[in-house]
């Protein structure tokens, strides 16, 4: 049966999702782990801490990060072996998928924030078919006070199915595993690995891709039109750029490089 006590204010059915089997609602870190024990995902250590384990994938997997080419998009990114192109077509195609994989699935539904700062959090929700990993994004976002819940509407959405594992051939992928982010649906979908930082990494990913151009444009809530921002800008204070960024982490990594050596 599903655990409504604490559920969202948006429903599952709004991102796709149809016919799931138990759906796990916001649910306390006890009982999470207590999920985790009865479905074999991990054991329980001497400590009392939860461990579980990878699979072959114990890191991140940067070959296989792909963002969804679109319009507004595609032409402030910087395109590469680590930002790879996926055609929208071929990714409707994996999500639905994904989405069909989930269905008579167990799934943990996670609504919180990835920031702590009220003006410029990021309303998130992850749902995961793994009662660990919803565990862990319980501990690394902000959770939303219950009451609360009523009023949080996700502004970007995370669907992990490790179990689903995707055919390179077929999807466009480079392995059985994904990391796919949406800019303009505003959906991560992650696939094929087991390794719960992919979760926190795309999620990050998402907060910073906003700052690919350099300084700052003013923009007043309630006073000036969202439709006249420049996309890739901070709205807040002024940032560097792509390329200064890049040129910055080269100096800082050759200070490093040579105090080491």
């Amino acid at each position: 049966m599903d655990v409504k006590a604490y559920e969202g204010n948006v429903p599952l059915e709004a991102h796709g999702l149809f016919n799931l089997g138990p759906v796990h609602w916001n649910i306390h870190v006890a009982v999470l782990v207590e999920k985790a024990l009865a479905r074999g995902e991990g054991v329980l250590a001497t400590n009392g801490a939860l461990v579980t384990y990878t699979g072959s994938r114990t890191g991140r997997s940067p070959k296989d990060k792909f963002i969804v080419v679109d319009p507004a998009s595609k032409d402030n990114i910087h395109w590469g072996s680590v930002n790879q192109p996926m055609e929208r077509e071929r990714f409707e195609m994996l999500k639905q998928r994904v989405l069909a994989y989930l269905q008579g699935r167990e799934v943990f539904v996670y609504d919180g924030f990835a920031g702590a700062d009220h003006d410029h959090q990021l309303p998130i929700r992850v749902i995961n078919e793994y009662a660990w990993h919803n565990l862990f994004v319980h501990q690394m976002f902000r959770w939303v006070k219950h009451d609360d819940l009523l009023y949080h509407r996700p502004e970007f959405v995370l669907i992990s199915a490790p179990g689903f594992h995707a055919v390179p051939e077929r999807d466009g992928t480079t392995s059985e595993a994904f990391i796919i982010v949406d800019l303009e649906q505003k959906i991560i979908l992650i696939g094929g690995t087991k390794y719960a930082g992919e979760m926190k990494k795309s999620i990050f990913g998402v907060m910073i891709e906003s700052h690919f151009k350099g300084g700052a444009q003013k923009f007043t809530p309630g006073k000036d039109d969202p439709s006249k921002l420049e996309y890739g800008q901070s709205i807040t204070d002024p940032c560097i750029d792509w390329d200064d960024s890049v040129k910055v982490l080269e100096i800082l990594a050759k200070g490093i490089r040579n105090r080491r050596a």
